[in-house]
């Protein structure tokens, strides 16, 4: 047990060990204390004497300490080593005096009593070693018949005895502390394990994703460079494959977020298993997005190892008794080194989303999306600046009543100019959107409608204005506050404000979104539903939220004086809001065919270019003084 500590300990000591016995022995033979007469036997034992501890040094230097027989052969040496030295009083007790007896035996304790010590890590050669050089000695003096020499064996006996109870419990102190140290080294050692084991599951998590084990978006990036590095030789392209999985928000509200991350779980499975066979890597790169690349020669090589990638993940996925199909979306790009990698996997990311946009399941990486991306990223950097210089304007749309063909309201229209065209609301408003400035956007608008609306009140106190809010801006936790204040601000009556929400973004975010509008109506605004019937929403859904208004989408008034599918549709939504005590509205009215029927359909209120197109704040006045005017010469 603990056979190297113990080796280190002796031989540290051995050196010092072997040279008193050499200088003990030169001592005993080579001086005079003897007499000056050197016999011819005693120079024969003090070589036996060296080659002795020339052979235990041998072992000392040759053998390393793992050496599992080195502790033996130092065993094997100092048990010579002890009958070498227990022939000496045997050979030449019978001419010693009883002085020089005594001190020989002294001598001989002494170096047995100072090898105790030093041999104590062995403690069979501590022992060995004292009773070869002392025992002897002591049984011969004991038995010499006299009676002086017997007192000295048997004192040097006792000291033997003596010597060899001091060496076993050195041997256990030394034992207790080889003990002590290793279970101290054992308590470092899995302390580092410990340490080391966090160092890699924090180097793992920093490269890994947790719910699928691959590569995070950081290390993908690394691996990827170098794959390119090592192939750098090679001709091959570089292919970039992003996978979003579509509507997993959906399952998270429908089933919960645990099924959402087995199916995500799942998904990160057959990504693994297709690296393994197709030599490619996969990482996650947002909540349900993943990136793949591959090295290809071809697009129809990737188009074909799309192929497999939708083959494998088009399954049921299971957890406990729910079982979901998910649908994916894929986007791609090709390129060589020269791109870079971000480059790469923001144009496959780019990919699908034009492919979610235009609803392909697969979409390639192309000149369009390029344009599109630089159009992007140009209007981006115009708006943020626009914002910050409010350098918008608002039109105006009149909304009238189909009765008495009187002005109602007006819906607020944002208008932006850059570099004197005219760019579509449509398109900076999605910009604003995706990059993180509707809500700044949103301020603005309100901002400037309610001031608009506190100017036409000032004369018109029974006006209203429609302003248009994103989904974005409900969910904001400050809009409701925003909204007070300006209405506070300009002593705008909250039942003049009416804020528009598109039916389809009402009824996708309809959990988030119930408690936003139900605080909106005790601030006493008016809610309207816009472009009503692109959605699926529900008579109980209108009546539950109380919705004052609900605005019938253009697409069934165009057609409405030629196919009676429309026009049926169009009467049986007013009668059905009419029920629940929502006003209906009907948009993009253009012929006064058009306003005839919606007329004989019970509509409330209509607006389009029959009446009005969008006109500025000015003009908008103008149109309510000249209805005024006329309200006065009748």
């Amino acid at each position: 047990m603990y056979k190297y500590q113990r080796l280190l300990i002796l031989s540290a000591n051995l050196p010092v060990l072997l040279a008193i016995n050499i200088v003990i022995a030169f001592t005993l033979v080579m001086t005079d204390m003897y007499g000056t007469v050197i016999g011819q036997e005693k120079l024969f034992w003090l070589i036996l004497l060296i080659s002795v501890t020339a052979f235990r040094y041998f072992v000392h230097s040759y053998f390393s300490n793992d050496n599992k027989h080195k502790l033996d052969l130092h065993f094997v040496g100092v048990v010579i080593a002890g009958l070498t030295w227990a022939f000496y009083p045997s050979l030449f007790h019978q001419n010693m005096s009883t002085k020089e007896t005594m001190l020989s035996l002294i001598i001989f304790c002494g170096m047995s009593g100072g090898s105790v010590t030093l041999l104590s890590c062995d403690l069979r050669s501590a022992i060995a070693y004292v009773s070869l050089t002392i025992f002897p000695y002591s049984v011969v003096l004991i038995m010499s018949g006299d009676p002086s020499l017997e007192s000295l064996g048997l004192m040097g006996l006792l000291y033997g005895v003596a010597l060899c109870i001091t060496a076993v419990k050195s041997s256990r102190i030394i034992f207790s502390l080889i003990d002590s140290q290793a279970k101290v080294e054992a308590i470092a050692s899995d302390l580092e394990i410990d340490s080391h084991n966090k160092d890699q599951k924090i180097s793992m998590l920093e490269q890994r994703d947790m719910l699928t084990g691959l590569l995070n978006r950081k290390s993908f990036i690394s691996a990827i460079t170098l794959i390119k590095a090592k192939n750098n030789q090679h001709r091959s392209l570089n292919g970039f494959v992003h996978i979003d999985i579509e509507k997993l928000h959906n399952v998270n509200q429908n089933y919960g977020h645990q099924y959402g991350d087995h199916i995500i779980t799942k998904v990160g499975e057959v990504l693994k298993n297709i690296d393994k066979f197709y030599d490619t890597c996969s990482a996650r790169y947002g909540n349900d997005e993943f990136t793949v690349h591959i090295k290809v020669n071809t697009e129809e090589e990737i188009l074909k190892f799309i192929a497999t990638i939708k083959k494998q993940l088009s399954v049921y996925f299971q957890l406990d008794n729910i079982r979901v199909k998910p649908d994916y979306y894929f986007g791609y790009y090709i390129g060589d080194d020269s791109i870079s990698i971000n480059q790469a996997m923001r144009n496959a990311y780019l990919a699908v989303t034009q492919g979610k946009k235009s609803n392909t399941r697969v979409c390639c990486y192309d000149t369009k999306i390029q344009e599109d991306q630089q159009r992007n990223q140009y209007l981006r950097y115009h708006l943020k600046a626009a914002i910050g210089a409010e350098n918008f304007f608002m039109n105006f749309q009149p909304i009238v009543r189909c009765s008495n063909q009187e002005v109602h309201s007006f819906e607020a229209l944002v208008r932006w100019e850059l570099e004197n065209k005219n760019i579509s609301p449509a398109e900076f408003i999605s910009v604003a959107e995706e990059h993180g400035l509707i809500i700044e956007l949103g301020q603005l608008i309100l901002k400037m409608s309610i001031e608009a609306l506190a100017d036409m009140n000032k004369t018109h106190p029974s006006i209203s204005i429609s302003i248009n809010v994103s989904v974005i801006q409900l969910e904001d936790d400050d809009f409701i506050n925003y909204l007070q204040f300006i209405m506070n601000k300009y002593s705008v009556n909250p039942a003049n404000v009416h804020l528009e929400i598109t039916e389809t973004a009402m009824i996708s975010n309809i959990t988030k979104l119930t408690n936003r509008i139900i605080q909106a109506k005790e601030a006493g605004v008016m809610i309207s539903v816009d472009d009503f019937g692109t959605g699926f929403s529900s008579i109980a859904v209108l009546r539950n939220l109380q919705i004052d208004y609900i605005k019938i989408d253009k697409s069934y008034i165009d057609n409405i004086c030629s196919c009676d599918k429309d026009k049926s549709i169009v009467s049986a939504v007013t009668k059905m809001a009419h029920t629940i005590g929502t006003n209906v509205i009907a948009e993009g009215i253009e012929t006064d065919e058009q306003l005839a029927l919606i007329g004989q359909s019970g509509i409330n209120f209509y607006q389009g270019y029959l009446f009005s197109k969008p006109v500025s704040f000015k003009e908008a006045v103008h149109i309510l003084e000249q209805e005024k005017q006329r309200k006065i010469n009748k």
